[in-house]
């Protein structure tokens, strides 16, 4: 008897509603998946290791460059603009400048954000996250390529601007900030170069520690900045490491005719340089921009295998738990009773506990019930033995 209740239990497919178990994982295509081996399917663990692994890394990044705008931005002297007011106000690339650590701060957090939303939503398999995570990085490969168009199509207008009117503000604010005036020092050493208009290093007559009037206290008072120095070439007994330019090396200069002051400063505008300095090297910033693209390209393709690995497993799932709650209702709609030692060993509202109690039933090393085994015993000892005919 327990052998064909077991067989009975073991066979759902007998039972109407168990039997349409086939046709539900046929239509989520897992059709080559048996129940038994459900329990195993999960998404690829290379791949979610790519994901958490690579924007762990840039979370990490990103929380450095935070911290470093944040000390930057709070150790900075105060300004006479604030940063919204400056970008209202002035120039955006004034305001790059002037306030870099706030640009900073403001990137850092974005990636620190997308970051976070591609790496949980891959530890979680979360697909709204991922969702996100895909979208955003979607955004940045579009602002990306509309920062190649521009760098393309802008450095003459910008070069322009700068050399007509944004200038004005770089000499001015030369002295507001130690932070500013070192960018604006090494700039002009770099590029070996004075001022940004086309009047060159006659700009620095318009800041207030140069300005060349005679009502000015200032002891650099039509002088330039030291960084406008041409490099002095060493003598044959100097080492060339050795050699440092003087102070006020630019004292006097905008008293001086160009030809006399080309003997003592760089005359050349910072404007020219930078597009110099753009124009020549289009090509090796083409190159990062492109391997800039095809990195993210590669995260957005590899969160969407994951997103399809994801749903693939779901759908498998419910099939199975489908299969599962048609299977039970089956079983009450027959009738039919698992034995209680199994329905005890199963735990309470365990969700599929009915399928794991078929398996357990339909085991052919169970054996007989005990009581089945008593029965035996009794109907041995009535029955007379038949002995063998001589």
């Amino acid at each position: 008897m327990a052998k064909s209740v077991g067989k009975q239990v073991g066979s759902p497919a007998e039972t109407p509603a168990a039997s349409t178990l086939s046709s539900d994982v046929t239509e989520a295509k897992v059709s080559d998946w048996a129940l038994s081996t459900t329990t195993n399917v999960a998404p690829s663990g290379r791949i979610r290791g790519v994901l958490v692994g690579v924007n762990l890394v840039i979370v990490l990044l990103s929380l450095t460059v935070l911290w470093s705008a944040m000390y930057s931005s709070l150790t900075r002297p105060s300004q006479p603009t604030t940063f919204l007011g400056s970008l209202v106000s002035n120039s955006f690339l004034f305001t790059l400048v002037m306030y870099f650590d706030v640009f900073l701060l403001i990137l850092s957090s974005v990636f620190i954000a997308v970051s976070l939303c591609g790496m949980v939503g891959a530890l979680r398999e979360n697909l709204a996250m991922l969702d996100y995570y895909r979208y955003l990085l979607g955004a940045i490969v579009l602002v990306n390529i509309a920062t190649a168009i521009a760098g393309a199509l802008l450095p003459r207008p910008a070069r322009n601007s700068l050399k007509e009117s944004s200038y004005k503000q770089f000499i001015e604010a030369y002295r507001h900030s130690d932070d500013f005036q070192q960018v604006v020092d090494s700039l002009q050493k770099s590029m070996h170069c004075c001022g940004f208009s086309q009047d060159s290093f006659r700009d620095w007559n318009l800041n207030e520690y140069f300005r060349c009037d005679v009502d000015n206290p200032s002891n650099q008072r039509c002088a330039v900045p030291s960084s406008c120095c041409r490099d002095r070439r060493p003598n044959a007994s100097e080492v060339a490491e050795e050699v440092t330019v003087p102070r006020f090396c630019g004292h006097g200069v905008l008293l001086m005719s160009d030809e006399k002051a080309w003997e003592h400063v760089n005359t050349r505008s910072c404007a020219d340089a930078l597009l110099s300095v753009v124009t020549n090297n289009v090509v090796p910033l083409v190159g990062f921009g492109m391997l800039l693209n095809m990195f993210l390209l590669f995260m957005i393709v590899t969160t969407v295998v994951l997103q399809d690995q994801v749903k693939e497993v779901r759908a498998i799932y419910d099939a199975y738990y489908k299969a599962l709650s048609q299977g039970q209702a089956g079983m009450e709609e027959s009738g039919i009773r698992l034995p209680e030692k199994a329905a005890a060993a199963a735990p309470p509202d365990a969700k599929g506990a009915c399928l794991f109690n078929w398996g357990e039933t339909d085991k052919p090393e169970a054996g007989p019930s005990k009581g089945a085994v008593d029965a035996a015993k009794t109907r041995s000892k009535r029955s007379k033995p038949i002995l063998p005919s001589p």
